[in-house]
């Protein structure tokens, strides 16, 4: 999965500039990397498969599209 040009945050949103979310090696679950506008580093957090679905019909939801 890749995306691009989302805002986060509610008061002041950030621009997330990019996003990844791959299979983890070693353990059931994704990582998910985050690449928001001005920071240096990207923000990586480990999803379960469940945590995974959730945010996925999220983006699916504010994007439009059908889970």
């Amino acid at each position: 999965m890749e995306g691009c040009s989302i805002l986060i945050g509610q008061d002041m949103p950030q621009i997330l500039e990019n996003w990844f979310a791959r299979p983890s090696v070693g353990s059931e679950g994704f990582r998910l990397t985050l690449e928001v506008a001005g920071q240096v580093k990207p923000f990586e957090l480990f999803l379960t498969p469940t945590e995974a679905k959730v945010l996925a019909s999220f983006l699916c939801a504010a994007n439009g599209d059908a889970a």
